[in-house]
């Protein structure tokens, strides 16, 4: 657990990753949306958008001190029903993951400290990153290889959502957690989703893991 990183190690902060988040959100998200992001990426989307933000980055007091505490709970073993919970209270309908910084973080909240999780106390999966991937309460509605962008379903959705899968858990690994963003991204080919070309760099992912780490993974 955790060498999910490996994937995103040697891909530094790139341009055309974030020019290909910027032009999705600018073209996909209604301008007065309101969008949970770190301070850092705060910053540059408040340069290269026209979105609301929870955090705004060019403001100095101690209510957004206070607010940042609160907000950078997703960087926790933080339940992803706490953190839809926090969205709610700050009317925010998307949360961003920067995936160089999906895994246990170094800084630890002063404000909340039950939240705080160290590596090798609690697994990689109860960060609220892999979790919001698989959870019925968010739907991925954007991902690159550096950013991940997240919605917050409503009541009704996330009642479908649960119907849809049927009492079935889903994990990271899982083709269908994944297959959605696929069918989106790649163009049908015949009517059908381009399947296959997933299914096989799935597989290479999940060798490359199993012989980082030893560990047997589900084809």
């Amino acid at each position: 657990e955790g060498r999910e990183m490996d994937a995103h190690r040697n891909l530094a902060w790139q341009d055309g990753d974030r020019a290909e988040l910027y032009d999705w959100m600018t073209q996909r998200i209604a301008p007065d949306s309101i969008v949970i992001a770190s301070m850092p990426l705060s910053a540059e989307l408040r340069l290269n958008t026209p979105l609301r933000l929870a955090i705004h980055p060019q403001f100095e007091a101690k209510s957004l001190r206070d607010r940042v505490q609160e907000l950078y709970e997703f960087y926790m073993c933080t339940p992803p029903e706490r953190v839809a919970e926090t969205m709610r209270r700050y009317n925010a309908s998307y949360i961003m993951v920067e995936y160089k910084r999906c895994d246990f973080s170094p800084f630890f909240l002063d404000n909340h400290p039950e939240l705080n999780c160290k590596k090798g106390e609690r697994p990689w999966t109860d960060l609220f990153c892999p979790a919001a991937h698989v959870s019925p309460l968010f739907r991925a509605a954007f991902v690159n290889a550096g950013f991940g962008v997240f919605k917050l379903r409503t009541p009704e959705q996330v009642e479908k959502e649960l119907a849809r899968r049927a009492g079935a858990t889903r994990e990271i690994h899982h083709q269908k957690t994944w297959q959605p963003i696929i069918d989106r991204a790649l163009p049908p080919r015949g009517g059908r989703p381009l399947r296959r070309p997933f299914r096989r760099a799935r597989r290479r992912l999940l060798d490359e893991a199993e012989s980082a780490g030893g560990r047997k993974h589900p084809a």
